[in-house]
């Protein structure tokens, strides 16, 4: 019986814990890495190539981004304003320079 074949391996996919089935990806964006989990090795090598080509690009946020139920900045300065709330004007999400997300009320 011939033994099990090594995967070749794919510059920025690995498994942290091998044999565990569970791949992530890593790159970096201006000079800083950036790691994220994926899950099966085929979904991270063709996430690898998205992440690599969005850099390229200029793309700073991936399609899949968390966001939070409430703009940092609201719970920064105390205001109980909820998101979808009308009375201070639409909210207006966008990336700051920093790659992150911020928000501000539009009146």
């Amino acid at each position: 019986m011939a033994a099990k074949k090594a995967p070749t391996k794919v510059r920025g996919v690995y498994e942290r814990e091998q044999g565990s089935g569970i791949w992530w990806i890593r790159y970096e964006v201006e000079g800083k890495p950036k790691r994220e989990k994926v899950g099966r090795r085929s979904d991270a090598i063709a996430l690898y190539q998205k992440r690599k080509a969005d850099v390229r690009i200029g793309i700073k946020l991936p399609d899949n981004l968390r966001q939070s139920s409430q703009c940092r900045g609201t719970r920064a300065r105390g205001n109980p304003v909820v998101q979808g709330s009308r009375q201070a004007g639409p909210l207006h999400i966008y990336a700051s320079s920093r790659g992150s997300l911020a928000c501000t009320r539009r009146a």
